[in-house]
This record gives structure tokens, C-alpha cells and sequence, in this order.
């Protein structure tokens, strides 16, 4: 059961029933609407912004384990080339020891990747 209020007229000296008006009951919804909206977005934004989705998580996993295969290639690669090396100084004794001739200090070959040619004007 709704409790009734009253308050005191002074003009008349005696105790009327308060009645709020229709503009004054839609301004207090409106205001409760707004309100709960703008804290909803305000908890939306927070809970976006500091808890992970489990895409984010599940992508985050991927890299780093892509990444520890890259670090585990980039070894055997760097294996791979110091025993090329290896293997090229060995065979370059062989051969040196099969046409006896003198040792020659080894220059290691690198092809350039690309030919640039300067444009002349």
C-alpha cells in the first residue's frame, strides 16, 4: 500500500495531500534511464578494456609459440651454416691436398641480392 504524504499549508492552516505533477514524475524517470545507461556504458568500457577476450588470449598463445619456432629454426639454420662452412674448408683441403698446391686464406662469396643500376640524366 502506497504511503501517503502531506505537508502543512500555511495559508490555509490545515494538512493537504502532496501531489507531484506529471512533468516532475517523467523528469525522475528520465533521470534514472540516463543514469543507469551512462554507468552502463562506463562499465562496458571498463570491462572491454581490462579483460582479455579469449580471442585476444588464444591469439596471444599462437604468437608465442610461432615465436619460440622461429627461435628453435633460427638455430638449426645457424647449425646448418657452421656445418656448410665446415664442410667447405674440408673440401677445399682435399682438393688442395689432392693438386698440391699452397693453402690460399678462404674469402667467403656473398652474391648481392639485387643489382641496382644508377640512373644517368
Amino acid at each position: 500500500m502506497k504511503k501517503i504524504k502531506y505537508y502543512y499549508n500555511t495559508h490555509t492552516l490545515r494538512y493537504e495531500k502532496l501531489i507531484t505533477p506529471l512533468r516532475v514524475k517523467l523528469l525522475r524517470v528520465f533521470g534514472f534511464i540516463s543514469a543507469a545507461l551512462v554507468t552502463s556504458a562506463i562499465i562496458i568500457w571498463l570491462y572491454t578494456k581490462f579483460v582479455p577476450k579469449a580471442v585476444d588470449r588464444e591469439s596471444a598463445l599462437k604468437y608465442e609459440l610461432m615465436k619460440d619456432n622461429y627461435t628453435v629454426l633460427n638455430r638449426k639454420v645457424k647449425t646448418l651454416q657452421q656445418q656448410i662452412t665446415d664442410l667447405e674448408k674440408r673440401d677445399n683441403e682435399v682438393y688442395r691436398s689432392i693438386l698440391k698446391q699452397r693453402r690460399l686464406a678462404i674469402v667467403p662469396v656473398q652474391k648481392p641480392l639485387s643489382k641496382k643500376r644508377a640512373r644517368k640524366n
